[in-house]
């Protein structure tokens, strides 16, 4: 009981600071950019899920060994996450409508692209902060 407690208050304190993560993003200097590539990332989220969570939906963490099976499976998925750059690998962004997409830009840089379009057309210019290295959120303007 207490190890769910746990798990919820991780999960909630994890969107609150998603959510808060994304409006102070879009605050930052609003720029644009010429997508030359786009490849769509929406597929990857799947991926993840059936390999990682799924084998995991049986488990007690009420059992110590199942607990502990479970902590480090979850701390090796956060550090590959971090450690990898696993920007395109995020369902919760997906559950807020937003689509994930590896795009280049004119200038040969190659980032991820946040937005909620469904589809980004090559050579469409698109209003955008960036919140980190490599990773562009779009912005309407």
């Amino acid at each position: 009981m207490i190890g769910s407690a746990i798990l919820v208050a991780i999960s909630l304190l994890s969107l609150l600071f998603l959510a808060r993560f994304m409006k102070s993003a879009k605050h930052l200097a609003l720029f644009h950019v010429t997508i030359k590539r786009v490849v769509s990332r929406d597929a990857e989220v799947m991926a993840y899920i059936v390999t990682y969570l799924i084998p995991f939906l049986g488990i007690s963490v009420s059992d110590l060994v199942d607990a502990v099976s479970l902590s480090i499976m979850l701390g090796l998925i956060a550090v590959l996450y971090v450690r990898s750059n696993l920007i395109y690998i995020n369902p919760i962004l997906s559950l807020w409508g937003y689509r994930l997409f590896e795009v280049e830009t004119e200038n040969g840089k190659i980032s991820a692209l946040v937005c909620k379009r469904d589809y980004v057309k090559t050579g469409s210019p698109i209003a955008v902060v960036s919140p980190e290295d490599y990773i562009l959120l779009e912005k309407k303007e």
